[in-house]
């Protein structure tokens, strides 16, 4: 036993660069939970760990739903970088059940916010359909809003969830759908914080 114990001190020290998984099987060693001491060492060695936590929670704060946009380009390093923060969230299973499109095409961003228009109208009309509580004041506001610009943006980034990457039996289907949108989702709040912390206004529209 005490040779096992030596062997496992031998292989924590050597797991520096923190693998996705620190479960390591012995004969009498089953697994072996992650070492929170190897965690905070390899953070120290990079970052400053207090400006993270401060940068995190200042991009947790200052994250709001943005509905008017510049119309200035973007360089495609910082959209590849809010990408990058993208696919860093939470997955289940690690199955990565998202792929992203990119939208920069002035014709097609245009044609995009068009339908953006046509499903804000919609929505407020169908959401009130049998009752008395549309509008038509607050319904003309809302087409004069969109028509002036709201919800145009230089770029627009689509999420889908991709269930042809399956990881569990067909009886867990629907969980595991239910399991994908919540990755999906994850990563989406990502993009919030990442454009956030880069000075960019997003508006999460599902």
């Amino acid at each position: 036993m005490q040779e096992e114990i030596n062997q496992l001190k031998l292989c924590l020290c050597l797991k520096t660069e923190l693998e996705p998984s620190l479960n390591v099987s012995f004969p009498s060693v089953l697994h072996v939970p992650p070492v929170n001491i190897l965690f905070e060492q390899s953070i120290k060695t990079t970052h400053n760990w207090e400006e993270v936590i401060l940068d995190l929670f200042d991009a947790i704060n200052e994250r709001r739903s943005v509905r008017w946009f510049k119309q200035d380009p973007l360089d495609k390093s910082i959209i590849r970088k809010i990408l990058e923060a993208a696919i860093r969230a939470p997955t289940a299973m690690a199955m990565e059940q998202w792929f992203f499109i990119v939208v920069k095409d002035e014709g097609m961003c245009k044609k995009i916010w068009e339908l953006l228009k046509k499903s804000h109208i919609y929505y407020y009309t169908k959401a009130r359909e049998g009752s008395d509580s549309i509008d038509l004041r607050v319904l003309k506001k809302l087409q004069e809003r969109l028509d002036q610009g709201m919800y145009r943006a230089p770029i627009y980034v689509a999420a889908f969830l991709k269930l042809s990457n399956k990881g569990l039996k067909k009886d867990y289907s629907d969980i595991e759908e239910l399991w994908g949108v919540e990755s999906v989702s994850a990563a989406l709040e990502n993009i919030s914080l990442a454009a956030t912390a880069l000075g960019l206004g997003t508006c999460w529209i599902g």
